[in-house]
């Protein structure tokens, strides 16, 4: 199979392989039970299987896998999870619900507004080094707290030094937005900018993250939870790739 020219061929394709693998009644293997795969291609199947399982929960249709005794223990042993997920802590945005995974499937990181500091970033580090996985989902969500505290609040004034440090770190990829309007109750613009930017932000602040990706043994690809719909979607940050993914079936971006 040739390299994919950009990320969103690569979510072209999950879609592919989601459409064929619609209906299945079983969760898709673990990739550590499949035959291998290159880090590319790994981080596809998996992505496709993110984007089935978030359409069966959007449907009502959740499979809540490898969430029995039996996955218990075989976890004793070790974990390998497919993915990694960097998203907010919001308490309406478990990935593990809303991607329809179980135990050991994706490793999460959660933090208000996906911001990164020492702990994101090396927490996220020790999963593609040490665990192997080969996809970063950085996946903000609609009428996010903390970007909208970002648009509204001024510097120094959100109550602890704590919580200026976050905000602070959110308010470079919002700035242009101004304070939202009284209709923009789901702040989508600000929201997908400051994913691109946590998203763009892994490579520039680390080296391991930023090397994996150079060898195409990693990639990381930006998201968004609609509240409303309990749908996710993706787009490339560093392409167009629109009709890749409209000629798919890829939900767009807006």
């Amino acid at each position: 199979m040739p390299p994919f020219r950009s990320i969103g061929s690569a979510v072209a394709l999950a879609a592919v392989l989601c459409v064929h693998s619609a209906g299945a009644a079983t969760h898709a293997p673990a990739a550590h039970s499949a035959p291998a795969l290159s880090p590319r291609l790994a981080a596809v199947v998996t992505l496709a299987d993110l984007i089935a399982g978030n359409g069966r929960f959007a449907k009502g249709r959740a499979n809540h896998p490898h969430a029995d005794g039996d996955r218990v223990r075989e976890l004793a042993a070790g974990q390998k999870p497919r993915a990694i997920v960097l998203s907010c802590a919001d308490s309406r945005v478990p990935p593990e619900i809303v991607f329809d995974q179980g135990l050991g499937d994706i490793f999460t990181v959660r933090v208000a507004g996906q911001v990164l500091d020492g702990s994101t970033t090396s927490s996220i580090e020790y999963a593609v080094e040490h665990l192997g996985a080969s996809l970063i989902v950085v996946m903000g969500h609609h009428a996010c707290g903390a970007v909208k505290a970002a648009l509204t609040t001024a510097p120094g004034k959100a109550g602890s030094r704590d919580l200026d440090e976050l905000l602070d770190a959110i308010r470079p990829a919002v700035r242009k937005f101004g304070a939202p309007q009284a209709d923009d109750k789901m702040l989508d613009a600000p929201v997908r900018a400051n994913v691109d930017a946590v998203a763009a932000g892994l490579t520039r602040r680390s080296a391991i993250l930023r090397e994996r990706v150079a060898r195409e043994q990693l990639t990381i690809l930006p998201a968004v939870y609609e509240l409303a719909t309990g749908t996710v979607s993706f787009w490339d940050y560093s392409a167009p790739v629109a009709d890749s993914r409209e000629a798919a079936g890829v939900p767009q971006r807006h």
